[in-house]
């Protein structure tokens, strides 16, 4: 589901989330989902942990990502500890151009650094009546 919603170019941010405490519904589907050619073709990489739930004190597990991602962007909560059944979050964020060619030139930044995303577009509210009005906005 995330690879596939990857390929549509509209898409800016994949929240995936599950009921589960395991590292193999959670941090290797993330780590498989980065180092897919989705991922890579449409410039996704996880957002940062100030944008995920920042206050959060239980993150995901670094061991079990490896070195394709930062575990302090995931999200997680565990049974008995956390007052919950436990859960899992990670949100998959789409650079922008410039980001994503400076990447490519220099290699992966170093751990720490602030990526500039590409700002959303607002959309125009309103509603189509037919699909050529669609085709115009």
């Amino acid at each position: 589901m995330i690879k596939h919603a990857m390929g549509f170019p509209s898409v800016r941010r994949i929240v995936y989330s599950t009921c589960s405490i395991y590292a193999a519904e959670n941090e290797h589907v993330v780590r498989d989902s980065l180092m897919s050619e989705e991922a890579r073709n449409g410039r996704f990489v996880l957002a940062q942990m100030s944008d995920v739930l920042p206050s959060w004190h239980r993150r995901g597990l670094q061991e079990e990502l490896g070195e394709i991602g930062d575990a302090s962007s995931l999200v997680r909560c565990v049974p008995g500890e956390d007052a919950t059944n436990g859960f899992f979050v990670s949100c998959f964020v789409r650079l922008s151009e410039d980001v994503s060619l400076s990447l490519k030139r220099r290699g992966s930044p170093p751990k720490g650094t602030e990526l500039r995303l590409r700002p959303e577009k607002r959309r125009k509210r309103g509603l189509c009546t037919s699909t050529n009005e669609i085709k115009d906005k």
